[in-house]
């Protein structure tokens, strides 16, 4: 044991734990999952198991998860022992120099009155300018390393920066910061810097804009308050400021303690060229490791006004309308799609951004302030659109503006969740309130028709609009499956199911038909029988031999073809997976000592390589049950397993590992099916060619 390898634990422990005993209703419930997290560690670290429990009972383990009690003390008191415990290594020895994820701001507001809806906040804030950049994280320990905000090593890009943190005034330290291109002392987009980064052979005047400061000679501060490290930068950093290296002044920024004053230092702020809008953080608030969104940072953008034309108009339910909103007008060969004729013109559509009071006529042309404008396969689409009036101009604005404005941002949902209603979806952050989405799910997607009220949370979920679509979309997914699945086990269960007997099982399953189905009685049956009919072949569900077509006929029997597994132990020590269907065998190999780390790439399982075998190896039976085919298609192959020993899902997937491609099993307890929306029927694993199998970059 040693500092090395549990200092970073500790670490993550401290900066959560005072976090949430600052603010337990809001952290409390991280803190909990904290300790069960490293509740499974010491299962897999003897080593910190045998340490921990001559100090801590499972039971005050249990107490522990509630930050208030002394016992959550205790758990950070006994990981501080065990981080120091060895001899303090040099600091070139430890792993200092890899990626600290950047904290990202949680909220964007679109008025000044919005911070007024934010809760947990100290009232004293720093405003800061946003660059219109690349984030990157500058680490100056033994060597100066540069790394882009996902953690890639771009240090060849900034040979005078480097140079300059080579000298001996600058202290070791860990730093956060924005780089910008510039041509002519002109700043220029996003996309320019980001091209500059990943050409080979790019040039270019790129500068950094420090804002933050993680480590200063070998002390952490990201659990110190934005204050202190702020002061430490102004202290220590600011004097060293040059035109390739620029530290916080008291021009980008600024304390304040009142909402005028934000308002007042953000509106100036963004009359700077460089500046892409501010970020206002709670003064108080630590840096929190782990965690891509900080709930006590805000963003506030610029807004950027286009004039653009209607091309349909749809009145909602809740009484606004949404637009398809259009530019250009463009020439048939142009390059963006898709394309929208009105009278003999042809226009970019750029999507539906608007939900607004204001009704215009289809044709004409509106002006509206817009949050962001991402190129994406369709062409360009615009988000946060607040309509602002309606201009005295002939054309809608020019294709060349969405062009340079656009941008391909990757927006995460995971600090917010979704909870299925009855009728409806809210979408919260646990922290600041609710988002009750309307809309309507269905096997061809997601509709929206606004929101319920309108807070902060849904002028934040609009802004991702497409995402939660998205997301919407996957939980439709996912309850078709648990359906499904139901459906598959009652036809295990009972010699005769019908749809009556389905729906009347259902019913007790949080609301998910009045969530699949929009209808009641006799509609409702008709539409659990197509449900089901199209689905049912991918679970092994049959229908009665006297009917070709499943229908609501008490008469008619729902039946599945019974699909088993084996899981044997080879004499080599690996393992054989059989799945048995419709008489014929498919055989997988286990390597059970070939664990695979792939966290990063696949979230949190076990993962062995693996591979297709053409005999099984049968020396010990370990575990035998029924089994559900899930999804088969190149590439990837799911069964869910149900034995007394084993209940939950083994997947096969063909992932790159050190340039080739290898199939890798994954296990995972009480999981569902995938959407059968990907399944393709590969069913015989002996001709997979994994022809289709796309990897990311």
């Amino acid at each position: 044991m040693g500092n090395m390898k549990y200092m970073p634990k500790y670490n993550h422990c401290r900066v959560l734990y005072l976090t949430a005993k600052e603010d337990p209703k809001s952290y409390g419930g991280e803190w909990a999952n904290l300790i069960n997290e490293l509740v499974d560690t010491m299962e897999e670290d003897s080593n910190l198991k045998s340490y921990m429990e001559l100090r801590i009972s499972p039971i005050r383990m249990q107490q522990a998860k509630n930050v208030t009690t002394s016992h959550a003390k205790l758990v950070l008191d006994v990981l501080r022992d065990i981080a120091q415990s060895a001899p303090v290594l040099k600091e070139d020895q430890t792993k200092l120099n890899t990626f600290i994820m950047p904290n990202k701001p949680m909220y964007r507001i679109f008025d000044i009155e919005d911070l007024k809806e934010l809760r947990g906040f100290t009232g004293e804030w720093i405003v800061q300018e946003k660059f219109d950049g690349l984030r990157i994280q500058i680490h100056k320990l033994k060597t100066v390393k540069i790394f882009s905000f996902n953690g890639r090593d771009i240090t060849d890009k900034f040979p005078k920066q480097v140079k300059r943190l080579e000298q001996d005034a600058f202290p070791k330290c860990i730093l956060d910061a924005e780089a910008v291109l510039y041509k002519e002392n002109e700043p220029l987009h996003r996309a320019d810097t980001i091209a500059y980064i990943n050409k080979k052979d790019s040039e270019g005047d790129i500068k950094i804009h420090v804002f933050d400061i993680l480590r200063h000679q070998g002390e952490d501060l990201y659990s110190k308050k934005l204050e202190e490290r702020i002061m430490a930068l102004f202290r220590e950093y600011s004097a060293l400021s040059d035109d390739e290296i620029q530290f916080p002044s008291k021009r980008d920024t600024r304390s304040a303690d009142s909402l005028e004053e934000i308002e007042s230092y953000a509106k100036e702020i963004m009359q700077n060229p460089t500046s892409e809008g501010v970020v206002i953080k709670d003064a108080k608030s630590s840096y929190i490791i782990g965690k891509k969104k900080n709930p006590k940072w805000i963003k506030w953008k610029k807004f950027i006004d286009l004039d653009l034309i209607v091309l349909e108009s749809r009145e909602n339910k809740n009484g606004t309308f949404s637009y398809t909103l259009g530019a250009g007008p463009v020439d048939d060969d142009d390059e963006y799609k898709p394309l929208v004729e009105h009278a003999d013109k042809k226009y970019l559509s750029v999507g539906k951004a608007l939900n607004t009071k204001e009704k215009v006529e289809v044709g004409k042309i509106i002006r509206v302030k817009v949050d962001e404008v991402q190129a994406n396969k369709k062409g360009f689409s615009i988000y946060s659109a607040k309509f602002v009036e309606i201009p005295e101009v002939d054309e809608a604005e020019k294709i060349i503006t969405l062009k340079f404005l656009s941008e391909d941002n990757k927006k995460r949902l995971s600090d917010y969740t979704i909870e299925a209603l009855t009728k409806s979806y809210k979408i919260t952050d646990n922290i600041h309130g609710d988002a009750i989405i309307k809309g309507e799910l269905s096997m061809e997607g997601f509709v929206f028709h606004g929101f319920e009220n309108n807070n902060l949370m849904a002028k934040n979920a609009l802004v991702d609009l497409d995402l939660w679509k998205e997301a919407l979309g996957e939980k439709y997914h996912k309850d078709s499956s648990i359906l499904m699945t139901l459906v598959s086990n009652m036809t295990q269960e009972f010699s005769k199911v019908t749809v009556k007997d389905i729906i009347e099982r259902a019913e007790n399953l949080n609301n998910i038909l009045t969530r699949l189905f929009k209808s009641k009685g006799e509609e409702l049956e008709k539409e659990v029988t197509n449900f089901i009919r199209e689905r049912g072949m991918a679970y092994g569900i049959l229908y009665d031999k006297s009917s070709k077509l499943f229908s609501n006929d008490d008469k008619v029997e729902l039946k599945a073809e019974p699909t088993k597994f084996e899981l044997w132990r080879r004499e080599d020590d690996n393992l054989n997976l059989i799945i048995i269907h419709k008489g014929k065998e498919y055989i997988w190999r286990i390597e059970q000592n070939e664990k695979v780390d792939l966290y990063n790439l696949f979230g949190k399982s076990d993962k062995f390589l693996a591979q297709i075998d053409d005999d099984a190896d049968k020396v010990k039976l370990i575990s035998e049950g029924g089994a559900i085919i899930g999804s088969q298609r190149d590439g990837y192959h799911e069964y869910i397993l149900d034995s007394k020993m084993y209940d939950g899902k083994i997947h096969f997937r063909v992932v790159p590992i050190k340039d080739e491609r290898k199939w890798i099993a994954f296990t995972g307890f009480k999981t569902k099916p995938t959407p059968k929306s990907s399944d393709e029927g590969l069913l015989n694993i002996y001709d997979d060619k994994y022809k289709k199998l796309k990897f990311s970059n």
